[in-house]
């Protein structure tokens, strides 16, 4: 690793699902590569959702950058707005779903 800026259009996007895109900015398969974390900015076009995962590798934060949504932790929803950080527990399954009003964007960490 060393040190640097990242311009805002070096990070590549890809479409990993039908209106879910992401860029990963640091881990393993970045431009910044490296195994202590995984950065990614991930946009969900209007109504479109990640779909329902779960991580064992660790815990996950998600911080939400624009829009609104719901987020489902287990069985629980809850909605979500600019600001709110989301805590996943390693393992928790969940998942985000943007507003059919407009896209949501997030970093996941």
């Amino acid at each position: 690793l060393r040190s640097r800026v990242i311009a805002p259009g070096e990070a590549a996007g890809v479409e990993i699902a039908l209106g879910v895109s992401l860029r990963e900015l640091a881990g393993r398969t970045a431009a910044t590569r490296t195994e202590a974390l995984s950065l990614a900015r991930f946009r969900l076009a209007p109504g479109a959702g990640t779909g329902v995962s779960r991580y064992l590798g660790a815990d996950e934060f998600f911080l939400i950058l624009s829009g609104t949504g719901v987020m489902t932790l287990g069985e629980t929803r809850h909605p979500v707005a600019p600001g709110a950080l989301v805590v996943i527990a390693r393992g928790e399954p969940h998942a985000l779903e943007a507003d059919a009003a407009g896209p949501l964007e997030f970093l996941a960490v």
